[in-house]
């Protein structure tokens, strides 16, 4: 359970952190300079939307962004950074996943009421879609035994569809 709590409180500082670098012109000035590096930089705020630490300001960047680039190729890259990150993540947390606290509550939930693997699959694609920590996600399927390609491929598509939304594609 401690390990939740400080997911939770890394994802609180990140949006602090985030609304810190909206007030600030001088930092918000620093987002802007993601935004400048074009589509690369839409690469790069992609790995930072997988992040709890950093997803909020990947959110600010993909918003304000689709005034100067093509808001689908956005979509595509910002999916593609954040499914990189998140298969680095999977890679290292799927064994811990399958031993750690989140594999015994998934387990427990499962004898309890009876909840079938999709359920489980299912939050975690809301998960990777959202600018909530792909952490979460990566465990998720971990505790499933997933594989490596599908869950890159469900999760470029998931956070790509994710960004499409913050950057006014869709």
């Amino acid at each position: 359970m401690m390990h939740h709590k400080k997911e939770l409180a890394v994802f609180g500082i990140g949006i602090l952190v985030a609304l810190i670098f909206l007030t600030i012109p001088a930092l918000h000035d620093i987002l802007r300079m993601v935004d400048r590096l074009g589509y690369p930089g839409m690469l790069l705020a992609g790995m930072m939307y997988g992040s709890g630490l950093t997803a909020s300001i990947a959110t600010v960047i993909f918003v304000d962004a689709p005034q100067n680039l093509n808001p689908f190729v956005i979509g595509l890259l910002g999916g593609l950074g954040a499914a990189l990150y998140d298969l680095f993540i999977f890679l290292i947390t799927r064994r811990e996943a399958e031993h750690g606290w989140l594999a015994s509550v998934i387990t427990r939930l499962r004898q309890r009421r009876n909840v079938p693997n999709w359920v489980t699959l299912a939050a975690g694609t809301l998960i990777l879609a959202s600018p909530l920590p792909d952490e979460l996600a990566a465990g998720l399927f971990g505790i499933n035994h997933g594989k490596a390609q599908p869950f890159f491929l469900l999760s470029f598509a998931s956070n790509a569809f994710g960004v499409m939304l913050l950057s006014g594609v869709l």
